[in-house]
């Protein structure tokens, strides 16, 4: 079965919609840091998101599409099961680094 870039970014949007507002703001300052995509806020609309995305993931191999889309699903959930403790003493964190991806892998292990 042929999957497209397409349905796989329309499932990606749903999964992060499905996010509260603080945790979709800072997954998306991770995906944009992942991605080498322009940073969104969350008032960004998700249809530019997702077109960004499509473009990104069309610039991709075959192989490499699946590995981000797995990739992307894990760090959704990851946000998702972030406890409330360890959400608000990330969100301090981020108030005093520039540098999103370093903190990001510092917290997350």
């Amino acid at each position: 079965m042929q999957i497209s870039v397409s349905q796989l970014m329309a499932y990606i949007i749903t999964q992060v919609t499905s996010l509260e507002s603080i945790r979709r703001v800072l997954f998306l300052n991770w995906l944009c840091a992942h991605s080498n995509q322009k940073v969104f806020d969350e008032e960004s609309d998700l249809k530019c998101i997702q077109a960004a995305l499509v473009d990104w993931f069309e610039s991709l191999s075959e192989r490499d599409v699946l590995r981000e889309f797995y990739l992307i699903g894990g760090e959704v959930r990851w946000w998702r099961s972030l406890d409330d403790e360890s959400l608000a003493n990330f969100r301090t964190k981020m108030k005093n680094e520039k540098n999103f991806s370093t903190l990001r892998l510092s917290d997350k292990n």
